[in-house]
């Protein structure tokens, strides 16, 4: 299979097809990432658009001293800082999704739908504390457990030392479970 690194060597020389093959390929992750800082699914799809747009009339500017994910993470970080500055938003994650009538629903089987539903509640719920935990903690959070990447590319996307990243993780971690452990008693829901 051929690498990110080679589809945009050859997106630099003008192969479109490279190009569809990077997108295919990154969208979802980035997607993921993306929408863990911004906490809206629309502002993230027109941010990943931006992001894309920026591969496509930067790619000159990529050089191989970073894996291609590393630098599009980078581009990703870069412009959700830049739409959290100008919207001025409290970022949030939404706790339920609307169908057309507007009624609450949950893509949740039947088969399954008590225990898929109390963890669906679990997972709102460490959304919803991620979402308040400092912005510096909860990318690395986002970047490490999430997206696992390793500490290596998360200083390159961040621009940070190891240590302090290591730091933030840990930091981030310990904010993390203190919140959960105080909202629900000393269990994690």
């Amino acid at each position: 299979m051929i690498s990110n690194e080679q589809l945009m060597e050859r997106f630099q020389r003008n192969d479109e097809a490279a190009y569809v093959e990077l997108v295919n390929r990154l969208k979802k992750p980035l997607l993921n990432f993306i929408f863990s800082i911004v906490g809206n699914r629309e502002d993230s799809e027109d941010i990943l658009q931006d992001v894309f747009l920026k591969l496509y009339t930067k790619k000159e500017m990529y050089k191989p001293i970073a894996t291609v994910s590393t630098w599009l993470y980078t581009i990703a970080k870069n412009q959700c800082f830049t739409h959290l500055r100008w919207k001025k938003i409290r970022v949030h994650i939404p706790l339920v999704n609307k169908n057309e009538d507007g009624e609450k629903t949950f893509d949740i089987p039947d088969e399954s739908e008590k225990h898929a539903g109390k963890l669906v509640e679990r997972w709102q719920n460490i959304l919803l504390k991620l979402q308040l935990i400092p912005i510096d903690f909860r990318t690395v959070l986002i970047l490490r457990d999430f997206q696992e990447l390793s500490y290596e590319e998360i200083s390159l996307i961040l621009n940070t030392p190891i240590g302090t990243i290591r730091s933030r993780l840990n930091r981030g971690r310990i904010r993390l479970a203190q919140m959960i452990k105080n909202t629900n008693g000393g269990n994690i829901k």
